[in-house]
């Protein structure tokens, strides 16, 4: 999770260093990645009007330095904060595809089925016990 969280990261410091404050919104936000748009935190921004509405702006503002002092670029080779991130719990599965054999034609009759028929083993078909059979 810490290597994923950190080159997610890293996305968002490379549009951030690529911010140009001549450009407008929409002329900046063209050039992002569109599949992590965003800016890394900034330190200098004031964040007030954007939390005025959290339970806890306070915490989110130190919560959200803590973030980015761990995952920034410049701390890369900081072995104390990647060492508790990688204690938390791995969400992968034990195989990349558990279950029956994928085929073309079981995956596109799943999703024609919504889940009903097709792959046995995923979770649309793993949640036919909640729903009435197709």
């Amino acid at each position: 999770m810490y290597e994923f969280a950190k080159a997610s990261y890293g996305n968002l410091q490379n549009a951030r260093a690529s911010w140009n404050k001549e450009k407008s919104f929409e002329d900046n936000t063209k050039a992002m990645i569109c599949f992590n748009p965003g800016l890394s935190y900034d330190p200098y921004q004031d964040l007030t009007a954007a939390l005025s509405n959290h339970h806890n702006p306070e915490l989110a503002k130190e919560k959200l330095a803590e973030c980015h002092d761990t995952l920034k670029k410049e701390n890369a080779d900081k072995v104390d904060e990647k060492a508790d991130a990688e204690l938390a719990y791995d969400l992968t599965t034990w195989e990349d595809f558990p279950g029956a054999t994928r085929t073309m034609s079981k995956v596109i009759l799943q999703v024609v089925t919504k889940g009903c028929a097709g792959i046995s083993v995923t979770g649309a078909a793993s949640m036919q016990n909640d729903y009435a059979k197709c």
